[in-house]
């Protein structure tokens, strides 16, 4: 019995020291990308950024290591801390989701932190200030659409055709980052080595790929033949999707959608902000559209309102896309480990109903242009386009969306990426299909209902005698703690 019990201890001393070490290595994957900019930035000045550079070629060096697949008790400690975000609000079961997808080091020591970090955020208590009419709106929502009708994904597929793998595999977007292209993409955490060996040479090129995204695909989506036909179909998609959403049929929204394709491992991430740091327009809804299987670090960090800083992944796919106050609520994107590339658009509309909260000027009157800057750039005619639909197109728009219960997950629990991402099929109600396959995953991994606390304390109970056996049989290898060695 002794024996034991010195096994169960030695065994939570062990997993308390591979956590510091997950602990280290997600902080250091964290501050990369600022350290890359304050590397760039004294470069451009002249100054010495030998310190900055060494350091992130100690982050890339970890980051390497931290692809191999993770321990089973720190994949236990995923599901737990996850299950316990369930307990405290997590209604679309997000942390569970990402906790699923766990399966190296790195993404582990991402997810555990950003857990804690939800948890320690939601003991705040903000009171949220109103600005729509609708109070619905004040709160973020995931929606379903036709994504056979609206099939985004597949035109992007044609635009970005060289750059993709021939082999049928659905989800090959996610896959641009094998693509000789991406392989000579500027900016990646892996040159860090040869930076910190050979010094960091300033270019404008560099400084604009880690800034604004990916270059080249960036590029090639706008140098398409098949552009106009993306903006046909978009301007379709807000006039019998978003419209009748909303309730707007003349609403304004962002003429040009924002492009993006995130590639793992690559520093052009986007710093915590809100829309208002660029343009203060508080009457603005965003809408974020991923074309790829998103969860955890390739995803869009987002606040459930505004200075909550509870920030959780969306976690969705072609067929789902979120809509958020992105002008109150803080957002960021992370360092990507997911192994996975992430290809999405995002707009911003403002509805007729909220127009007298901050009214948009209209490019063509009489003093546009005289004061300059953003607010001659923020005008209807040149960064909005005014929405003039039919009354067929409300009556026609009226049943494309879906909102996802809030007690439901945006996509199966654990479903792999071509079961839940696939297009809703054409015959039948898409939110019929889509409940049909959550359904049908949510029976394979629950045969039946158990009470919050019988699951976690089993579960606990599990993990601490997996940690008792691995420590009694020697077969503990050091896990996360090995895996951020750099000597």
């Amino acid at each position: 019995m002794n024996s034991l019990l010195l096994g169960v201890l030695t065994a939570i001393s062990h997993t308390q020291e591979l956590f510091m070490d997950e602990e280290e290595l997600a902080n250091h994957l964290a501050g990369a990308p600022l350290r890359f900019r304050a590397a760039l930035k004294s470069v451009k000045a002249g100054a010495d950024a030998l310190h900055d550079l060494e350091a992130l070629a100690h982050t890339a060096k970890m980051e390497r290591n931290g692809r191999r697949p993770c321990t089973l008790e720190v994949r236990c400690a995923c599901r737990v801390l996850a299950l316990e975000a369930q307990s405290l609000g997590d209604r679309h079961h997000i942390w569970e989701t990402c906790a699923a997808h766990v399966e190296t080091v790195a993404q582990a020591a991402c997810h555990l932190a950003s857990v804690r970090a939800w948890l320690a955020a939601r003991e705040k208590t903000i009171d949220s200030t109103e600005q729509f009419e609708d109070p619905q709106l004040q709160r973020a929502a995931y929606l379903h659409y036709d994504a056979n009708k609206y099939d985004f994904c597949g035109l992007v597929e044609r635009m970005l055709a060289e750059h993709l793998p021939c082999d049928g595999d659905p989800e090959r977007l996610a896959r641009l980052h094998e693509s000789t292209a991406a392989q000579r993409e500027l900016g990646a955490l892996g040159c860090a080595s040869s930076w910190a060996a050979n010094g960091l040479a300033y270019s404008k090129e560099l400084d604009e790929a880690t800034r604004y995204g990916c270059g080249i695909f960036n590029r090639q989506w706008k140098a398409s033949a098949l552009r106009e036909e993306f903006m046909r179909l978009f301007e379709r998609f807000v006039r019998e999707v978003i419209a009748p959403e909303l309730e707007s049929p003349d609403l304004v929204y962002q003429a040009l959608p924002v492009f993006r394709v995130f590639l793992p491992g690559h520093l052009a991430v986007g710093p915590r902000h809100t829309d208002a740091g660029y343009h203060e327009q508080p009457n603005e809804l965003n809408f974020w559209v991923p074309l790829t299987q998103v969860q955890g670090t390739n995803s869009l960090f987002v606040e459930s309102s505004a200075g909550k800083g509870d920030f959780a992944p969306v976690c969705a796919g072609p067929g789902v896309m979120y809509r958020f106050r992105g002008n109150a609520c803080e957002h960021f994107t992370a360092l990507n480990v997911s192994g996975r590339t992430r290809v999405s658009f995002d707009f911003r509309v403002i509805r007729t109903q909220d127009w007298a909260i901050r009214p948009v000027g209209d490019a063509s009157d009489d003093h546009a242009g005289q004061r300059g800057g953003a607010d001659d750039y923020f005008r209807i005619g040149r960064y909005y386009q005014r929405l003039e639909p039919s009354a067929h197109d409300q009556e026609e728009g009226a049943s494309q969306l879906h909102h996802v219960p809030e007690d439901h997950p945006p996509v199966p629990l654990g479903a792999t990426p071509c079961k839940w991402a696939a297009p809703a099929k054409k015959s039948g109600d898409a939110m019929l299909d889509w409940e049909a396959g959550r359904a049908a995953s949510m029976h394979e991994q629950r045969p039946a209902e158990v009470p919050w606390g019988f699951s976690v304390g089993w579960l606990a109970i599990a993990w601490l005698i997996t940690l008792c056996l691995y420590s009694c049989w020697g077969s503990v290898s050091g896990g996360i703690g090995a895996a951020v060695q750099t000597h």
